[in-house]
């Protein structure tokens, strides 16, 4: 594939080949590569707003049940902060291991960083992309840019793990009888990182408390920071953040 140029948004790659054939014609092929990590960020950030004003709504009518579309953006925005990261990781191994040389999404790091990340991602038995945990993507690449690892005990780090686990309750629901009394297994992590909801609803904190406008902005900042200290730490030229400051605002 030749050096290929991007839409204005950044999340597409179009590439343009051309060959002779053996009548004396050009064979052209188009072939596209996209991208949908910013995407993903930017639902997620939809969904947080949509949450807090349809949040403010249900308070100014002292509304106390639960509200199927304001859960459900709290629920949208947690699911897409974590396609998020899951996207934006899996988009820079990719480009390494596709693309000889990496693209545009790989510059800053050099051949022999690109190269290994490309090795990871398509050497051996399970790839990496179903066989790695998240968080652990993100420090393997770190791993091969030689830069300090992600302290999971603290920081954007942890607070994602947080996330993750909320996602993945979401996503491999199973329903528990629950003693309203007894805190749940996500609220030690989740309490201290968000504002509960401003509904007057009740018991149990989880989810009546937690899924709601705060839980769902504080998924989306969580997510950005750590994408942030990753792409810093790895020494990447590409920024996501300038790809969807370019879009409409969500």
């Amino acid at each position: 594939m030749n050096p290929a140029p991007t839409d204005d948004s950044g999340s597409t790659e179009i590439a343009v080949t051309a060959a002779a054939t053996g009548t004396g014609t050009l064979s052209v092929k188009v072939a596209v590569r996209n991208y949908m990590a910013v995407q993903h960020m930017w639902s997620a950030l939809r969904s947080a707003r949509m949450c807090e004003e349809r949040e403010a709504e249900l308070v100014a009518a002292g509304e106390r049940n639960v509200d199927l579309g304001h859960r459900a953006d709290a629920i949208s925005a947690v699911l897409s902060a974590v396609a998020f990261l899951e996207a934006f990781v899996n988009e820079t191994f990719s480009d390494a291991a596709e693309s000889e040389g990496g693209t545009f999404r790989t510059a800053g790091l050099s051949p022999a960083v690109v190269t290994q990340m490309g090795q990871f991602w398509t050497g051996g038995a399970v790839p990496i992309e179903r066989g790695l945990p998240v968080i652990r993507k993100y420090q393997l690449a770190l791993l091969c840019a030689g830069q300090p690892l992600l302290d999971t005990g603290s920081g954007p780090a942890q607070a994602v793990n947080v996330l993750i686990d909320l996602r993945n309750a979401l996503v491999h629901f199973m329903p528990q009888t629950q003693d309203i009394e007894t805190a749940h297994k996500l609220e030690n992590g989740l309490r201290p990182r968000i504002t509960p909801n401003k509904q007057a609803i009740g018991a149990p904190w989880y989810p009546n408390s937690a899924l709601a406008a705060g839980c769902a902005r504080w998924a989306c900042t969580a997510a950005m920071e750590l994408a942030d200290e990753w792409q810093q730490r790895m020494g990447l030229v590409y920024d996501y953040r300038k790809e969807l400051n370019g879009m409409k605002q969500p």
